[in-house]
């Protein structure tokens, strides 16, 4: 610390006449002051010395921002020392010293000669005054998270900053705008005390609580007994907490009268010191229950750390740690896009450092606000989509109830972005706390379920591929099968299979057809849907082979880059279990036996509309973020996931197999609705599944055929178009619907769904006719 020396100059002014000491004093006082201001700097402080736990900060209170400029949440923990005289005791006590030798030279400048006995005891009994001022008047300003600085010794106070959040964007092809808000952030104001230091207040000052209380209800116009109850409850625990809500949401009035009450320092209840205003961020969603699945949400009010660091959020709450910007609760965002870039969204709050009255740059730090997301999704699209499961919802509702869930994606299965995503049912996030936990969760993206025969595409590109590719078995035989590939007519009884155990197990069609009376080649296969050629397609691979598609080849135990948080992420323990078991190796070939999620569906159907090549589906076009730096997936550094396309099938086996899905638009169950499920002026290809489902209900369990018997599966619809140059990929999912039909097909629950949606989506993005 720079050397301080009193202008004496300015001491010798004083008449000589003078003889009281307070005079004096206070003529001290302002040159130390003078000098001070021009001649001291902050002393670097020592490393990390103002940062404290969470759990012993002291309560934050927010300042007034100037209403002319972009208003930021700045917070403190503690008022500093008063100023005035009581400034020179947060000095070093060499400081101390320097100053009291300095009045007592002053004195004798004034006085003349002094007894040195006297001199003496005046040296002593000034120092011990000084001391005794330090500890009880400085000290009591200084509370637990205003720190005194190691290396000057003066009160080193720190403000955090809060960031401001960012926003989530959606887009509107027809309008040409590219940024339209789903999102809107709002500054409210929570009152909170420190129980530790009331407790402290009241046993200093020898408070009454009931007079506390009185105070603090008539000047915020509170409930007194629910604030008495609270300061009762609070200060009298064994370990009190440093941090309670009194009220949440408190008016722009309540705020103002609580930050007059804190500035009153010299007020014997020292609000100060244990009362506070905390901002409160919290979110609004201007388009209602539109995308909630996928937006999520975020509480009205902060949560504690303590439950933030359980989040997604976890990640910024460590870097506010390491920063020395913690705060005491926090923004959280639970389910979909809110939860998934908490983080992101929420930014690094900032820190100013304060050393005395002096701003401290060096140990300052900005706050870096959250970055703004930008989706793929379009508007209009979106609307449409949401509007079209409603209507497939309330047509496949009955007198037994309505179907479980539902839900659509809609994508470019050439780029992998998502255009629309709609779960059914959703919720409004500004009525979060209202709706059932389970509409929070994206059906499509968080719920793994045995999707049936829209895996017999993919069973059959793979053994085309495969043969395609001379690949040879263990016993050096060629695997897969060729594309003129035939099968004779099965009976009733369908295919059997004997286990090691000598039981047999039978794979039979729906209804137990035969299809008898022809011959049954891949077209047809897929057409009409025949479980028994599949699992013969399924041998000719071989359980190995399939095992390596459906794990590293479709990724079915990975999530995508579109899937949230609470599943999607794949459920294949039965590849593991059963590497020996022909039978379960047939029924997965045909969508039974592991379940996986819509959007992973989409992901391995891209292979199929992209002449072989798997795209990932995402939903985030970029993030963008304070600076305008764009974080569009493709850099070193980026936080998205834009693996590049991967080669699954040969490109004549993609094109042989959109084929053969073709006639199920084209010609439907039998041949028989030739022209009925067509797309005017477009070619689209696409296939149903109905799957056995092995839900339980009512808490009791229920295998395939009890849910059967009881009328329940759960259908899928996947299709894409043109199928020349395939620019719109839909699947479409709804379970259990028309529940308690027995004779129940996704063919009739999702096909006009599914018409609507595609001849909406190739004339509103105005893709080029092939018909």
């Amino acid at each position: 610390m720079a050397k301080i020396k009193l202008n004496i100059n300015n001491l010798k002014t004083i008449s000589r006449e003078q003889s009281n000491l307070k005079q004096l004093t206070t003529k001290i006082h302002e040159s130390f002051a003078q000098l001070t201001d021009s001649n001291t700097r902050p002393t670097k402080s020592t490393k990390n010395s103002n940062f404290t736990s969470p759990s012993t900060k002291s309560i934050y209170r927010e300042f007034e921002k100037p209403k002319s400029k972009q208003a930021k949440t700045r917070t403190t923990t503690k008022k500093t020392a008063p100023s005035g005289i009581f400034s020179i005791f947060g000095k070093s006590l060499k400081m101390q010293i320097s100053i009291l030798v300095s009045a007592i030279y002053a004195w004798i400048a004034t006085r003349g000669r002094i007894n040195v006995v006297k001199f003496g005891t005046f040296v002593i009994f000034g120092l011990l005054i000084l001391h005794l001022a330090n500890l009880q008047i400085f000290n009591y300003y200084v509370s637990a998270n205003n720190t005194i600085d190691a290396g000057s010794g003066v009160v080193r106070r720190s403000i955090i900053e809060n960031q401001k959040k960012g926003q989530i964007y959606i887009q509107d092809f027809a309008r040409n705008q590219p940024k339209i808000s789903l999102t809107s952030t709002q500054n409210t104001a929570n009152l909170s005390i420190d129980p530790l230091a009331l407790k402290s207040i009241i046993n200093k000052n020898k408070l009454k609580t009931e007079d506390l209380a009185s105070g603090l209800a008539g000047n915020l116009n509170l409930p007194y007994n629910t604030v008495l109850d609270l300061i009762n409850l609070e200060t009298t625990k064994e370990n009190p907490s440093r941090y309670v809500i009194l009220v949440k949401g408190i008016t722009e009035f309540q705020k103002k009268v609580a930050n007059y009450l804190i500035d009153q320092s010299d007020n014997k209840m020292a609000y100060f010191t244990w009362l506070g205003v905390r901002e409160n961020i919290t979110r609004s969603y201007p388009y209602g229950d539109l995308l909630g699945a996928t937006l999520g949400y975020i509480p009205k009010y902060n949560v504690s750390r303590q439950e933030g660091v359980k989040t997604e959020c976890r990640q910024m709450i460590e870097d506010n740690d390491r920063s020395g910007a913690s705060s005491l609760d926090y923004a959280i965002g639970y389910y979909g896009l809110e939860q998934k870039y908490c983080s992101t969204l929420a930014g690094r709050n900032g820190r100013t450092v304060i050393l005395g009255n002096k701003l401290n740059n060096e140990d300052s730090l900005p706050a870096q606000n959250g970055s703004d997301i930008y989706l793929t999704l379009d508007m209009t699209m979106q609307q449409k989509a949401e509007e079209i499961l409603a209507k497939a919802i309330k047509e496949n509702t009955n007198a037994n109830g309505k179907p479980r869930n539902a839900s659509m994606v809609v994508m470019n299965p050439k780029t992998g972005k998502i255009l629309a995503l709609a779960s059914a049912p959703s919720f409004d996030p500004n009525l979060y706390g209202q709706g059932e936990v389970s509409t929070y969760r994206n059906v499509a993206t968080s719920e793994d379920y045995e999707v049936g025969s829209v895996m017999k595409p993919l069973t059959v590109a793979a053994a085309l591929t495969e043969y395609e590719k001379g690949t040879t078995g263990s016993q050096g035989q060629r695997i897969g099968v060729p594309e003129d590939w035939k099968k004779a007519d099965y009976d009733k009884n369908g295919k059997i299979y004997k286990e090691l155990n000598g039981a047999e197990l039978r794979i039979s069609n729906s209804q137990n057809i035969s299809y008898s009376g022809r011959q049954n080649d891949l077209k047809l296969t897929i057409r009409d849907s025949i479980n028994t050629m599949i699992s013969d397609i399924t041998d000719s691979l071989g359980n190995v082979k399939l095992r390596d598609y459906f794990v590293n080849k479709f990724e079915f135990n990975k999530p995508t880059e579109a899937t949230f948080a609470g599943g999607g992420n794949g459920n294949l323990s039965s590849l593991e279990k059963n590497m020996d078991c022909q039978y379960c190796f047939a029924q997965h070939g045909f969508g039974q036996g592991i379940a996986i999620s819509t959007i992973q569906l989409a992901r391995a159907y891209t292979a199929l509309a992209n002449k072989g090549q798997m795209v990932e589906p995402f939903l985030v076009e970029k993030i963008v973020d304070q600076n305008g730096k764009i974080d569009d997936g493709h850099g070193s550094d980026s936080i998205l996931n834009r693996p590049e396309p991967k080669s699954i099938f040969t490109e004549k086996s993609a094109k042989l197999t959109t084929g053969y899905m073709q006639a199920v638009i084209d010609e439907g169950y039998l041949g028989q609705q030739v022209g009925r499920n067509s797309i005017p002026g477009y070619s689209v290809a696409a296939k149903t599944g109905t799957a056995q489902i092995t839900r339980q209900h009512d808490d009791k369990p229920c295998d395939y055929t009890c849910n059967t018997e009881k009328g329940l599966f759960d259908h899928t619809l996947i299709g894409y178009g043109p199928t020349t140059n395939a620019e719109v990929m839909i699947v479409i999912k709804i379970s259990e619907p028309r529940p308690g039909v027995v004779t129940n097909f996704a063919d009739t629950t999702l096909m006009p769904g599914f018409k609507e949606m595609m001849s909406f989506s190739l004339d509103y993005l105005k893709v080029p006719r092939d018909r």
